[in-house]
């Protein structure tokens, strides 16, 4: 199949941009014809030409299958002729509402499915998708919790954990995408043996083997520093439904409530976690529910 995959950007690494890479390089794999359409190029955009995938911003023509996210690369593709798919990954941003004239609509999640229907559009579930063998235990995680790296960008929730893992001795890394992009993210993570962050990063850190606490404080919330709390095997299919996002609980955390939360800390959740994001997070079960929409 000729498959066109869409997004706003694909400079720096940030949740919309992973995911595109991730769906390109399973379809490359599958032996589809891909094209790429974005409005800037980058850090992700390289990476992609690498699989031999071209990197359009006005692409024209007819493709089997066009795969979008983000109002802005509709618009871009307006002069191609496909099935059209936008798929919708949260409820906030205008850049994620749908547009009209789609094939069909995703949501990456039963809250993004439930806004979609708010505004008269029927959508398919298909959750965040992850390159389970790109995203893989490398390394064991610690009997006991030694070291966390942080994706959050929020100041106020870095300093929260410099001042708590200060008290029991546990080391924090901060990564922020914005002041220091890399690629290679996937090393990080199997350096430490918890991961903060909210979404695709927490789907990610899972696909590594790592416990997960689900963290942030995201201005366009107005909720302060809110969070489900530590991933395990119970919970992730409760807060899933809200793409991890800590929309769940929103459980208000100061550092009593996350010196407890960490206390619960178990090496055990690693595999466990694991073995979940290959069973409901894996890319190439995505992309094959992507392809099943027009087959």
């Amino acid at each position: 199949m000729r498959i066109l995959v869409g997004n706003n950007a694909m400079a720096n690494p940030g949740g919309s941009e992973t995911y595109s890479y991730a769906i390109i390089k399973e379809l490359v794999e599958q032996g589809h014809k891909v094209s790429c359409l974005t409005k800037r190029t980058g850090i992700v955009s390289k990476e992609v030409e690498k699989l031999g995938v071209p990197i359009y911003t006005k692409p024209i023509g007819k493709f089997d299958l066009a795969l979008l996210s983000h109002s802005t690369s509709i618009a871009l593709s307006r002069n191609v002729k496909a099935f059209k798919v936008q798929t919708c990954h949260g409820i906030y941003p205008a850049l994620e509402q749908p547009v009209k004239g789609m094939d069909n609509y995703v949501g990456i999640s039963e809250e993004v499915r439930f806004h979609l229907l708010g505004k008269g559009y029927v959508s398919d579930l298909i959750r965040n998708g992850i390159d389970c063998k790109r995203f893989k235990p490398t390394k064991p995680i610690n009997k006991e919790l030694k070291t966390i790296l942080s994706l959050s960008h929020s100041d106020e929730v870095n300093r929260l954990l410099e001042w708590a893992l200060a008290l029991i001795n546990v080391e924090l890394i901060v990564h922020n995408k914005y002041k220091t992009p890399i690629w290679n993210i996937e090393d990080k993570i199997n350096e430490v043996d918890l991961v903060v962050s909210l979404g695709r990063g927490a789907y990610e850190a899972m696909a590594c083997g790592r416990n997960v606490l689900i963290l942030d404080n995201r201005k366009y919330t107005n909720k302060g520093i809110i969070g489900d709390g530590l991933l395990t095997p119970l919970t992730i299919p409760y807060y899933s439904r809200n793409n991890c996002s800590g929309r769940f609980s929103k459980h208000q955390f100061n550092q009593d409530i996350l010196l407890n939360v960490l206390s619960k800390y178990n090496r055990s959740y690693g595999k466990k976690l694991r073995q979940f994001a290959l069973k409901n997070f894996n890319i190439k079960n995505q992309v094959n529910q992507y392809l099943s929409l027009v087959r």
